[in-house]
Protein backbone atom coordinates (compact mmCIF):
# COMPACT_ATOMS: atom_id res chain seq x y z
CA UNK A 1 0.00 0.00 0.00
CA UNK A 2 1.18 3.68 -0.95
CA UNK A 3 0.80 6.22 1.14
CA UNK A 4 -2.36 7.63 2.24
CA UNK A 5 -3.26 11.65 1.53
CA UNK A 6 -5.31 13.79 3.38
CA UNK A 7 -7.95 13.84 0.55
CA UNK A 8 -8.08 10.04 0.72
CA UNK A 9 -8.94 10.66 4.64
CA UNK A 10 -11.63 12.72 3.65
CA UNK A 11 -13.07 10.75 1.07
CA UNK A 12 -13.37 8.27 4.15
CA UNK A 13 -15.06 10.10 6.61
CA UNK A 14 -17.42 11.46 3.64
CA UNK A 15 -17.90 8.23 2.52
CA UNK A 16 -18.54 6.93 5.98
CA UNK A 17 -21.09 10.01 6.65
CA UNK A 18 -22.71 8.76 3.18
CA UNK A 19 -23.59 5.53 4.82
CA UNK A 20 -20.66 3.39 3.53
CA UNK A 21 -19.33 0.31 4.84
CA UNK A 22 -15.81 0.16 5.95
CA UNK A 23 -15.93 -2.74 3.35
CA UNK A 24 -17.52 -0.57 0.70
CA UNK A 25 -14.75 2.48 1.12
CA UNK A 26 -11.21 0.69 1.22
CA UNK A 27 -12.63 -1.47 -2.10
CA UNK A 28 -13.72 2.02 -3.55
CA UNK A 29 -10.59 3.71 -2.54
CA UNK A 30 -8.58 0.84 -3.13
CA UNK A 31 -6.82 1.03 0.49
CA UNK A 32 -6.99 -1.67 2.84
CA UNK A 33 -10.17 -1.98 5.82
CA UNK A 34 -7.55 -1.92 8.91
CA UNK A 35 -6.51 1.24 7.26
CA UNK A 36 -10.33 2.97 6.39
CA UNK A 37 -11.21 1.51 10.57
CA UNK A 38 -7.54 3.17 12.01
CA UNK A 39 -8.84 6.79 9.98
CA UNK A 40 -12.64 6.13 10.96
CA UNK A 41 -12.55 4.67 14.80
CA UNK A 42 -9.86 6.88 17.19
CA UNK A 43 -10.44 4.31 20.09
CA UNK A 44 -8.93 1.67 17.09
CA UNK A 45 -5.73 4.46 16.43
CA UNK A 46 -5.11 4.99 20.01
CA UNK A 47 -4.76 1.01 20.66
CA UNK A 48 -2.33 0.86 17.53
CA UNK A 49 -0.23 4.38 19.74
CA UNK A 50 -0.51 2.51 22.67
CA UNK A 51 1.09 -0.75 21.12
CA UNK A 52 3.46 1.19 19.79
CA UNK A 53 4.34 3.45 22.77
CA UNK A 54 4.58 0.50 24.53
CA UNK A 55 7.55 -1.27 22.59
CA UNK A 56 9.19 2.29 22.54
CA UNK A 57 9.63 2.16 25.95
CA UNK A 58 11.04 -1.64 26.74
CA UNK A 59 12.92 -1.79 23.05
CA UNK A 60 16.00 -0.14 22.82
CA UNK A 61 16.97 -1.45 19.40
CA UNK A 62 13.57 -0.29 17.78
CA UNK A 63 14.12 2.81 19.11
CA UNK A 64 17.44 3.71 17.74
CA UNK A 65 16.28 1.97 14.19
CA UNK A 66 13.29 4.26 14.27
CA UNK A 67 14.89 7.37 15.24
CA UNK A 68 17.62 6.64 12.42
CA UNK A 69 14.60 6.16 9.66
CA UNK A 70 12.93 9.15 10.82
CA UNK A 71 15.96 11.35 10.58
CA UNK A 72 15.88 10.22 6.47
CA UNK A 73 12.34 10.28 6.17
CA UNK A 74 11.83 13.76 7.34
CA UNK A 75 9.01 14.79 4.67
CA UNK A 76 7.47 11.71 5.78
CA UNK A 77 6.66 13.46 9.43
CA UNK A 78 5.31 16.22 8.06
CA UNK A 79 2.76 13.87 5.50
CA UNK A 80 1.71 12.37 8.60
CA UNK A 81 1.96 15.77 10.61
CA UNK A 82 -0.59 17.10 8.24
CA UNK A 83 -2.49 13.84 8.71
CA UNK A 84 -2.60 14.11 12.33
CA UNK A 85 -3.43 18.21 12.20
CA UNK A 86 -6.67 16.97 9.68
CA UNK A 87 -7.74 14.19 12.70
CA UNK A 88 -7.27 16.45 15.78
CA UNK A 89 -8.69 19.53 14.09
CA UNK A 90 -11.93 17.65 12.95
CA UNK A 91 -11.80 16.26 16.63
CA UNK A 92 -11.88 19.85 18.01
CA UNK A 93 -14.19 21.36 15.95
CA UNK A 94 -11.33 23.73 14.24
CA UNK A 95 -9.34 23.81 11.06
CA UNK A 96 -6.02 21.96 10.11
CA UNK A 97 -3.17 23.39 8.90
CA UNK A 98 -3.62 23.81 5.30
CA UNK A 99 0.55 23.86 4.34
CA UNK A 100 1.87 21.60 2.42
CA UNK A 101 4.82 19.06 2.94
CA UNK A 102 7.33 21.09 0.53
CA UNK A 103 6.71 24.35 2.86
CA UNK A 104 6.67 22.47 5.99
CA UNK A 105 10.77 20.91 5.28
CA UNK A 106 11.03 24.41 3.88
CA UNK A 107 10.16 26.13 6.98
CA UNK A 108 12.01 23.79 10.06
CA UNK A 109 15.36 24.75 11.02
CA UNK A 110 15.46 22.00 14.12
CA UNK A 111 14.76 24.79 16.12
CA UNK A 112 11.85 25.97 18.25
CA UNK A 113 10.92 28.97 16.78
CA UNK A 114 9.75 30.89 19.99
CA UNK A 115 12.84 30.17 22.33
CA UNK A 116 14.86 28.78 19.76
CA UNK A 117 16.07 25.75 21.90
CA UNK A 118 17.17 22.37 19.50
CA UNK A 119 14.61 19.96 18.95
CA UNK A 120 17.26 17.00 20.10
CA UNK A 121 17.35 18.98 23.36
CA UNK A 122 13.66 17.76 23.98
CA UNK A 123 12.29 14.44 24.60
CA UNK A 124 9.30 14.99 22.28
CA UNK A 125 9.71 16.50 18.39
CA UNK A 126 8.74 19.84 18.00
CA UNK A 127 4.95 20.86 16.80
CA UNK A 128 3.70 22.37 13.62
CA UNK A 129 1.80 25.62 14.93
CA UNK A 130 -0.65 26.96 12.75
CA UNK A 131 -3.79 29.30 13.50
CA UNK A 132 -6.87 27.10 14.28
CA UNK A 133 -9.40 29.99 12.64
CA UNK A 134 -7.48 30.10 8.98
CA UNK A 135 -5.54 27.15 8.39
CA UNK A 136 -1.97 29.08 8.17
CA UNK A 137 1.00 27.74 9.12
CA UNK A 138 2.96 29.60 11.25
CA UNK A 139 6.20 27.51 12.68
CA UNK A 140 7.49 24.50 13.94
CA UNK A 141 7.34 25.19 18.50
CA UNK A 142 8.25 22.90 21.28
CA UNK A 143 5.73 21.58 23.47
CA UNK A 144 5.96 24.31 25.93
CA UNK A 145 5.70 27.26 23.31
CA UNK A 146 3.13 25.91 21.25
CA UNK A 147 1.12 25.71 24.81
CA UNK A 148 1.68 28.81 26.05
CA UNK A 149 1.15 30.53 22.86
CA UNK A 150 -2.33 28.72 22.58
CA UNK A 151 -3.08 29.59 26.36
CA UNK A 152 -2.06 33.60 25.52
CA UNK A 153 -3.97 33.58 22.12
CA UNK A 154 -7.04 32.31 24.08
CA UNK A 155 -6.33 34.98 26.93
CA UNK A 156 -4.67 38.23 25.24
CA UNK A 157 -6.20 40.60 27.03
CA UNK A 158 -5.50 39.19 30.61
CA UNK A 159 -2.33 38.97 29.28
CA UNK A 160 -1.78 42.16 27.84
CA UNK A 161 -3.49 44.21 31.17
CA UNK A 162 -1.05 41.74 33.10
CA UNK A 163 1.82 43.34 31.44
CA UNK A 164 0.39 46.57 30.91
CA UNK A 165 1.08 46.87 34.95
CA UNK A 166 4.80 46.83 34.72
CA UNK A 167 4.84 49.19 31.81
CA UNK A 168 2.44 51.75 33.39
CA UNK A 169 5.02 51.26 36.68
CA UNK A 170 8.12 52.12 34.67
CA UNK A 171 8.91 48.36 35.58
CA UNK A 172 11.18 47.33 31.92
CA UNK A 173 12.09 43.66 32.42
CA UNK A 174 9.59 40.94 33.47
CA UNK A 175 11.40 37.49 34.50
CA UNK A 176 9.64 34.75 35.71
CA UNK A 177 11.20 32.34 37.85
Amino acid sequence: MGKITIEQIEAIRRMRKDGFTYTKISEALGISYSTVKRYLNPKYLARQLDRKRQKWATDSEFREGYKSWRAQNFEYRCRQALISSQAKATERNHLACNATVEQLVEAFTGYCACCGIAESDYTQRLSMDHNHTTGEFRAWLCQNCNRAVDHVYKNLDSFLAYFNQFTTNGVKNVHCV
